[in-house]
């Protein structure tokens, strides 16, 4: 026996527990050959399974949504099904590629297989990628099949995959750090990017996979969410996953959006426009406690200063603290570059510590800043960001100038 290896069971007993529609459960006894040691463990056996990478020649991937009876909830898929005995995978592939969503190809080929779960199931899972594919048949669901084709961008599904250990990631490290110095913490993110300089730029990973992300963030770590609306209809929807309802810039005089956001009962943050004066936020403060919701929050985030720079007037903070509601300053939005040639935005996250430093000094109730482990890879805002890991020393530096005060 080779000592490097763990050793072998042998199977001693198998019988068969329940037949099921789409697989049999087997009870097998095992005994472990090195030391006669044996066990009982169930085992689902099951047909192999092949999932179908289908790309068009405009480089998208074709996926299926729908609902999941094991989840109890709707899933984001590349289609895909049961391989019938003695059936090849990739006619398999083909096969249910066509099934499920009408499209067809012939550039087809095998690329790997994997044990879905070995430790339970006796099948395997095969890839096979489909080159050039195009919709041409019709769909052949089974009876208790309903899926929605859609059609995403290699980018979007590579941050789809990405968004959620980034997400999950930077929101530990924060909690981590906040509350090791006793700093109150509310994390923001945006659940779609909608006011992109570049129609082609990274927009979200879809609205309803988004907010849940924004809820396990909320329920894992004990945090207030925050996160940006668009339009009127989106409040109530947002509502049910975070705690804090943004009113972006540009929109701030938007009244149907406010009174929308104001009527969730959530905190409204509302960030001045980089066109308006402090005075002009009254204005839109009021619209909110009309709708009899007195928790208002303002943001500055800096003014125009010609075509594609931003400066901020720190008597703005001081005279919208004065009209009586928490006032933020957002140090690294406040330093864009915006309406830049390439169609992407710019930014000088350099600037980040002495704009906080300032904030401070003249007594703001919170900072907006914006953080990636990485920000040369952030798909929305990298040029502004401020890295991860600067974060903690930023923030004790700010302390100690608070407390100097």
């Amino acid at each position: 026996m080779n000592k490097d290896l763990p050793s072998k069971w042998d199977v001693t007993e198998d019988t068969l527990h329940s037949d099921c529609r789409i697989f049999q459960v087997h009870k097998r006894c095992f005994r472990r050959q090195s030391d006669k040691v044996e066990g009982e463990f169930f085992v689902l056996d099951t047909n192999d399974w092949v999932n179908v990478l289908a790309v068009t020649p405009e480089q998208e991937l074709v996926m299926v949504r729908q609902f999941r009876y094991g989840t109890k909830e709707f899933s984001l898929e590349p289609p895909g099904g049961v391989i019938e005995n003695g059936e090849d995978p990739i006619l398999a592939g083909l096969r249910e590629l066509e099934e499920e969503t009408g499209f067809v190809g012939t550039d087809a080929r095998l690329i790997g297989s994997a044990r879905p779960n070995a430790a339970i199931l006796s099948n395997r899972c095969f890839f096979v990628l489909v080159q050039d594919v195009k919709k041409t048949a019709e769909l052949a669901f089974d009876q208790h099949e309903e899926l929605v084709t859609e059609l995403h961008s290699l980018q979007n599904l590579k941050a789809m995959v990405e968004n959620e250990e980034i997400t999950m990631r930077t929101a530990e490290y924060l909690k981590k750090i906040t509350d090791k110095l006793n700093i109150p913490f509310v994390f923001k993110s945006s659940y779609r990017k909608a006011n992109r300089t570049n129609a082609s730029s990274f927009t979200g990973i879809g609205d309803d996979k988004a907010l849940k992300l924004l809820g396990k963030v909320r329920d894992t770590f004990d945090v207030p969410i925050v996160t940006d609306i668009h339009e009127s209809k989106e409040a109530e929807i947002a509502a049910e996953y975070v705690d804090v309802l943004q009113i972006p810039a540009f929109l701030f005089r938007q009244t149907d959006l406010l009174q929308a956001a104001a009527k969730t009962g959530k905190v409204v943050n509302i960030k001045k426009g980089q066109f308006a004066a402090a005075e002009s936020m009254k204005f839109a403060a009021q619209k909110v406690v009309d709708m009899s919701n007195n928790q208002v929050i303002l943001t500055e985030r800096g003014n125009m200063f010609g075509y594609g720079d931003m400066i901020v007037d720190y008597r703005n903070l001081v005279w919208m603290k004065e009209m009586g509601f928490p006032v933020v300053m957002d140090c690294t939005h406040s330093l864009q570059q915006p309406n830049n040639g390439s169609g992407v935005t710019g930014g000088l996250p350099h600037l980040i510590e002495p704009l906080a430093k300032a904030a401070v000094s003249v007594g703001v109730d919170g900072l907006f800043i914006e953080t990636h482990p990485d920000p040369s890879s952030a798909l929305s805002d990298g040029a502004n960001m401020l890295p991860l890991q600067r974060i903690e020393d930023l923030l004790k530096k700010l302390l100690r100038l608070k407390s100097a005060l």
